[in-house]
């Protein structure tokens, strides 16, 4: 009889992860982030809606959400974006 070692093992969490993202992966975040759309963000990276939605599909995939607000929340979590209120201007 086989033991199941996947209760001893520990187990990966989003917080353990390491996430990086492409420099074209984190250019769509931040349009996405801006509140662009899949195809506002298309023209202004001069490629297609479908492209944006590949990068959309992989950067939900690494950072473990299913919709914008979900990303927008987790890549501020992890420190992938800044993220400022309209308005706030550096005082330093």
């Amino acid at each position: 009889m086989e033991l199941d070692r996947s209760k001893d093992e520990p187990r990966e969490t989003q917080e353990d992860r390491i996430v990086s993202l492409t420099k074209r992966e984190a250019e769509v975040l931040s349009l996405v982030l801006e509140g662009k759309s899949s195809r506002e963000a298309a023209a202004v990276l001069v490629c297609s809606k479908r492209t944006v939605d590949f990068h959309l599909a992989r950067i939900y995939d690494k950072l473990n959400v299913s919709n914008r607000v979900q990303a927008m929340h987790r890549a501020t979590m992890l420190g992938l974006v800044d993220v400022r209120l309209p308005g706030k201007q550096d005082t330093q």
